[in-house]
This record gives C-alpha cells, sequence and structure tokens, in this order.
C-alpha cells in the first residue's frame, strides 16, 4: 500500500491542529505527534471518514465550551457581589454593635481632654469636649441622632463639673482678672450645669439658651453678647460678671446674686428677677420691659438695686414692687406703668410702707 499524498496528510495534522482546543496537561501535543497522527489516519479510510464525520461536532463543541466559560465567569461574579454585600452587612451590624463602646470610649476622652486642662488658662480642647458630653444639635464639629443608647447621655454629665482655675494668691477673682477656661463662643444650649464652678470663665457669644445654671458659681464671668435666652440662673453667683450686650429674655434669676454685675445694653425683657441682689449694678440702656423685680408676698423682699445705674433702662411695666432703689440712678429711665408697692425709692424713703401691695 502506497502511503497517502503529503497534501492529504497536511490537511489532516492542520484539521487536528485547529480541532486541538483545550488539550490535556498529561498529553504532549506538538507538529510530530500531529504529523504521526495524519500519517496514521491518511492510511485509514475509516479513520479518514470518521475524522470528517466529527468535524460539526467539534465545532459545536468550541461554541458551547465558549458559552460555559462566559457563564463560569458570571456566576464568578456574582459569588463576589454575594460576598461583597455579606462583607457589607457584617460591617454595618459591627458598626451598630459597638457604637456604645465607641460612645464610651469617646466620654472617657473627653472627660480626660477636660480633666487634662485643669489649672491651664485658654481653651484646651475643653470647648470640643463640652459641646460633645452636651451632645448639643448646635454644636458644629459632632451631630448625634437622638435614639440608640444616646439618649440618656446629654447635659447630666455637666452638673457640678468645674472649670475654675485656682488662685496662686488663694485670693477671690476680680473683675479684672480671668481664673476660668476660655469657651468664647461655646455652644452649650439646654446643658444641665447644675451648681458648675465657672468662676471667671470667657463665655463671650456664647449658647446658653435654656441652660440648667442654677446655683451656679459665674463670678467675675465674661458673658458679653452671650444667649442666656430662657436660661435657668436661679441662686447662682454672677457677682462682678461681665453681660454687657447679653441676650436675658425670659431668664429665671430668681435670689441670684448680680452684684456689681456689668449688664449694660443687656436685654432682660420679660425676666425674674425675683429676689436678686442687684447692688452697685450697672444696668444703663439695659431692657428691662415687663420684668419681674418685686415680689408680691408681704413676708418677702424684692430685687436689691440699691446703688444700681439705671440711667436710659427700659423698665416700662416692670414689677417693682418692695424693690430696694435706694441710691439707684433713675436718670433717663422708662417708668411708664411700672408696679411701685412698698418700693424703697432712690432718695432712701419707701413709698406706700402702709398699703397692701396687689
Amino acid at each position: 500500500m502506497t502511503d497517502p499524498s503529503e497534501n492529504l496528510k497536511r490537511e489532516i495534522a492542520h484539521q487536528l491542529y485547529i480541532n486541538r482546543n483545550n488539550p490535556r496537561p498529561e498529553t504532549i501535543h506538538n507538529a510530530r505527534t500531529d504529523w504521526a497522527k495524519a500519517e496514521a489516519i491518511a492510511r485509514s479510510p475509516f479513520r479518514r471518514m470518521l475524522l470528517k464525520l466529527n468535524q460539526p461536532f467539534i465545532g459545536t463543541e468550541r461554541k458551547l465550551e465558549g458559552v460555559l466559560a462566559w457563564l463560569q465567569r458570571a456566576a464568578l461574579l456574582e459569588i463576589l457581589a454575594l460576598v461583597g454585600n455579606l462583607g457589607l452587612i457584617v460591617a454595618v451590624m459591627t458598626y451598630l454593635g459597638t457604637e456604645k463602646q465607641r460612645r464610651d470610649a469617646e466620654v472617657l476622652n473627653a472627660w480626660q481632654t477636660i480633666t487634662s486642662a485643669a489649672g491651664q488658662s485658654g481653651n484646651g480642647g475643653r470647648i470640643r469636649a463640652l459641646e460633645f458630653l452636651n451632645a448639643s444639635p448646635g454644636a458644629n464639629w459632632r451631630r448625634r441622632a437622638t435614639c440608640l443608647w444616646l439618649c440618656t447621655w446629654p447635659a447630666e454629665c455637666l452638673d457640678g463639673i468645674n472649670l475654675e482655675l485656682e488662685s496662686t494668691a488663694g485670693n477671690t477673682p476680680t473683675r479684672e482678672q480671668s481664673l476660668g477656661a476660655y469657651l468664647a463662643g461655646i455652644q452649650l444650649p439646654r446643658a444641665r450645669l447644675f451648681q458648675a464652678h465657672l468662676a471667671g470663665s470667657v463665655l463671650l457669644e456664647a449658647n446658653l439658651a435654656r441652660a440648667d445654671l442654677t446655683f451656679a458659681d459665674l463670678v467675675g464671668a465674661d458673658l458679653r453678647f452671650a444667649n442666656l435666652e430662657g436660661a435657668f440662673l436661679n441662686g447662682a453667683n454672677l457677682k462682678g460678671a461681665y453681660l454687657g450686650d447679653a441676650n436675658l429674655t425670659g431668664v429665671s434669676l430668681r435670689f441670684a446674686n448680680l452684684e456689681e454685675v456689668s449688664l449694660i445694653r443687656g436685654n432682660l425683657a420679660g425676666a425674674d428677677l425675683t429676689g436678686v441682689n442687684l447692688e452697685t449694678a450697672d444696668l444703663r440702656e439695659a431692657d428691662l420691659t415687663e420684668v419681674v423685680l418685686g415680689n408680691e408676698y408681704s413676708d418677702s423682699k424684692g430685687a436689691n438695686l440699691a446703688q444700681a445705674d439705671l440711667r436710659r433702662a427700659d423698665l416700662e411695666g416692670a414689677d417693682l414692687r418692695r424693690v430696694n432703689l435706694a441710691g439707684a440712678k433713675l436718670s433717663g429711665a422708662n417708668l411708664n406703668n411700672t408696679i411701685l408697692c412698698k418700693t424703697r425709692l432712690p432718695e432712701g424713703h419707701y413709698l406706700d410702707p402702709d398699703r397692701d401691695c396687689p
């Protein structure tokens, strides 16, 4: 039997090369093996027929292998996406689950900042620490939701806080001395600062609206331009404090000590100053419309405004029952519709001392 022609063997070897799509790793394929196999097929008519019959199936298989590879890639992408989503869910759950622990750590860090700055002048990071502890919506560096574990935190932590510096001489601070923290512009609305020690602190332009400063020590504090609207300062000691141009509308200062305080152009409209000590206070051009300075009870005294400077102050509609105005300066003051009963006038004598106050 004669050998097949060289052209036939080349054709068969080329076809074998094309059909070899994904050869097995253990099988060695090269030109020599393809040529040997082509010679064997060329010698056998039966094998040549089988090769031709298998061609359509081989083509279909090659196409299906491409589709299968695409499906494998798509499945891998889906698996990766599923794993990524699961990882994201776990991360969110972990974050929410550790919120209280992180909050506790932040609170501890805030208190450490405050205590480490004790005895030092200036800010020392106390503004941010106090705003955080108060968790105020007005704090511009941190905004917290009022849910989860955060509802019980605000303000309770600040009761009795001491931001007063110790005087090396052991003397009571004067108006010219600043022996407190520098907290200008601090945002502490609705804060609970019950019995807080803030003597000599600089609270210039501070926001303390509706804050509870009952029995707080604010001796010599600088509260100029501060917002104290609706705040509670009952029994607070503000001796020698600066409150010029401050907003004190609707504030409650019952039986507080405002001796020698500076309230120039302060807005005290509608404030409750029952029993307040305003001796030698500077109230020039202050707005005292409808303020309550008097006391309706016969066994209690009204506010003490002895030697106070009330020049050009607006006292329209103010309650001055049993108020001590001895030595007060009232030139240019607006006294329209004021309630005067058993009031001690600037000259020293009492107005209608025997008349029952309404």
